[in-house]
């Protein structure tokens, strides 16, 4: 990501690794260490958020709160107060169960929309594709609800244990870009972020350290089909 030059891109819409630790549902990654140091998460999640300000006009960054991860994001707010445009909640249909029999299950995640400190002294967006203010419209809310990615039937469906579906990529893409836009997802995984862009006319930028997922990725992307203007 340090090769792109400043405001280069579009949007970011991505999903960082969650350091979910010793997860009992099992390892999500093979060539990352999903279990760093609250100190080293919070670094390693700091720097990838500055460098996805720098390059880009809006960052949607979509992650859980989980026992591993918690105070680092709680910090990282901190850090990052005056680049907080908003923030969405991701209400989830599909609850995921909790591990443990007194524990909460866990329904929704955030995604918090990062951007340059001039561009968050307001909530209004400058460069967005809906309207609110428009009477007959579906108001466009910051609380939306899409399926979970379990509930999508592909046959990559269970290489990536920590995905998010198309239906949520796609509420980004289409209310804040406009086509042949550029998105980049730098945690790109199964390639979920690159399909939709294929589908909805957008160009892309993934990074990803797994070569099973880029194959995935690839694979999934000769598969898709694109529709005529």
């Amino acid at each position: 990501m340090k090769q792109l030059e400043n405001d280069s891109i579009n949007i970011v819409i991505t999903s960082p690794p969650y350091n979910a630790g010793k997860n009992v549902r099992g390892n999500f990654y093979d060539e990352y260490s999903d279990n760093l140091s609250i100190e080293d998460y919070e670094k390693f999640i700091s720097d990838t958020i500055r460098e996805c300000i720098r390059v880009s006009k809006y960052v949607f960054f979509n992650f859980q709160i989980l026992t591993n991860n918690k105070l680092a994001y709680l910090s990282i707010f901190n850090t990052f107060k005056n680049n907080i445009k908003d923030i969405v909640i991701w209400n989830k249909s599909q609850v995921q169960p909790s591990i443990q029999p007194t524990m909460l299950n866990s329904k929704f995640e955030f995604v918090v929309v990062f951007a340059k400190e001039e561009l968050c002294k307001s909530r209004v967006f400058e460069r967005a594709f809906f309207n609110n203010r428009l009477p007959g419209l579906e108001l466009n809310n910051n609380v939306i609800e899409t399926n979970n990615a379990a509930n999508e039937s592909f046959e990559w469906s269970d290489e990536n244990k920590a995905k998010f579906s198309k239906e949520f990529v796609e509420w980004f893409i289409k209310r804040f870009t406009d086509k042949w836009d550029i998105i980049l997802d730098p945690f790109m995984g199964t390639g979920t972020t690159a399909v939709v862009c294929k589908q909805q006319h957008r160009n892309f930028i993934g990074i990803e350290l797994s070569q099973d997922y880029i194959d995935t990725a690839n694979n999934r992307l000769n598969k898709t089909t694109v529709s005529l203007f």
